[in-house]
């Protein structure tokens, strides 16, 4: 697996996978702590730390976070759906 580490390769990821989780809280989906450098967190760098890619992907809406024109791709209610299939 190729770290991540500049927001472009974030959103190329996001892209091909369709979802991606900021933190592991769900096992078996791809999340963007383990694709990571711990030492690139929290620097403040819009390009390089994953805690400000966050926000610049909802300040800038992305193709890759939309499903529609307008709308967002909800990750997080996808995610749950997902997991919820018994």
């Amino acid at each position: 697996m190729m770290l991540l580490i500049t927001y472009e390769e974030f959103l190329h990821r996001v892209d091909e996978l369709g979802f991606m989780a900021l933190s592991d809280f769900l096992a078996g989906f791809p999340s963007v702590s383990e694709e990571t450098l711990e030492e690139n967190w929290h620097t403040g760098d819009p390009d390089t730390d994953p805690w400000c890619w966050k926000q610049r992907a909802a300040t800038e809406k992305p193709k890759s976070f939309r499903t529609g024109e307008d709308s967002w791709h909800v990750g997080l209610s996808w995610a749950l759906a997902m997991t919820d299939r018994t």
